[in-house]
């Protein structure tokens, strides 16, 4: 008997390619997600320093200073709304990029399964034909000794 062969391989790779596509396509997503919450985190953080230099401030009150820094603020929590709402947006692609790379993984494990049903069996066929051929060598063997 010869060697295995999967005669799905072909399909077996273009699974494997499809869920490797799928897994960088996710990673991808998620990467966005972390620069919009890195860059989200920053302007949170940009906003309290601002707010907290503005209570420490000391001395006159300088009103031009004052709403200049108030309108930077505003630009900068306008700025932080806006990445909420990708954020908000992005989640549902995250999710069904996920769900995309599951049912991709499932379909090649269900394949690999297959697979290695088939590589068993042929593997237990193999075996018997050996089996099969060692009593009928025996048997031949014992037959001579008997004449």
């Amino acid at each position: 008997m010869g060697k295995f062969r999967f005669r799905l391989q072909a399909l077996w790779k273009l699974r494997e390619a499809t869920r490797e596509e799928r897994r960088a396509r996710l990673a991808e997503a998620l990467a966005a997600e972390d620069k919009l919450l890195a860059r989200r985190d920053a302007l949170l953080a940009e906003i309290a320093t601002s707010e907290r230099q503005q209570r420490e401030g000391l001395g006159a009150v300088d009103v031009d200073r004052l709403l200049a820094r108030h309108r930077y603020e505003l630009v900068l929590k306008a700025e932080a709304s806006v990445l909420d709402g990708q954020h908000k947006a992005l989640a549902p692609e995250i999710e069904k990029r996920r769900e995309a790379l599951v049912a991709a993984d499932r379909e090649l494990r269900i394949l690999e399964k297959l697979r290695d049903r088939l590589a068993d069996r042929a593997a237990q066929a193999e075996s018997a034909a050996e089996a099969k051929e060692i009593d009928q060598i025996a048997s031949r063997q014992w037959l001579r000794g008997e004449e």
